[in-house]
């Protein structure tokens, strides 16, 4: 059987070649949900999930949020869009996560309830989808910090980016003179009521 699914999932993504990344999404004990890979193909790039419970190339029907293990033990998430955008942070040691599938993904089928409890900031990138995904974000979790991108930075600006030119990501995600009280008491009662939805959109 673990020959067939490994040659059944090979065959579902040989037309795209090799990966160029993977990331693995677990929950916050560490236990494999989902995985995703990127292609870079002549076309562009190409996002592939898998689901670990259904052995399949598609999103798991509640999709998980990323970097779930590092979520669990912060005050403060900041929600980037994409994986690579989330490393850059995570390696500057500020705790990252995405929405699987990035700007592309169904904000109402993901599981935001690792995020309770926790300051929210939202880093776009600088562009209409990038602002678009935030907002949508934002309006599903309640009252989280959208950043402001920087008048001088280009289209398609984000964490990556920032980091790779030495920018001071620290100190531009560092919204401290919010009231964190308020932030908590309006994003439980939006998460509740986001996750019931989700639930109930996968049923």
């Amino acid at each position: 059987v673990e020959n067939y699914v490994t040659k059944k999932r090979k065959s579902q993504t040989n037309d795209l070649g090799v990966a160029t990344k993977k990331w693995k999404y677990t929950d916050a004990d560490g236990n494999i949900i989902a995985n995703g890979s990127r292609y870079d193909t002549e076309n562009g790039k190409e996002f592939r999930p898998w689901d670990v419970k259904e052995k399949k190339n598609k999103f798991p029907e509640i999709r998980p949020l990323y970097n779930q293990v590092g979520i669990k033990s912060a005050d403060t998430v900041v929600i980037v869009e994409g994986e690579k955008c989330a490393d850059a942070l995570i390696a500057k040691s500020i705790c990252a996560t995405t929405a699987m599938g990035g700007a592309n993904t169904t904000v109402e089928k993901t599981d935001w309830l690792p995020l309770v409890g926790k300051q929210i900031i939202i880093w776009p990138d600088n562009d209409e989808a990038g602002l678009k995904y935030a907002k949508s974000i934002s309006d599903n979790l309640g009252n989280a910090t959208i950043l402001e991108i920087p008048n001088d930075k280009p289209s398609k600006w984000d964490a990556y980016d920032a980091v790779e030119e030495g920018f001071d990501v620290k100190g531009f995600v560092d919204v401290t003179d919010r009231s964190i009280n308020n932030i908590m008491h309006n994003c439980c009662t939006k998460l509740s009521n986001s996750i019931t939805k989700c639930r109930i959109a996968c049923i």
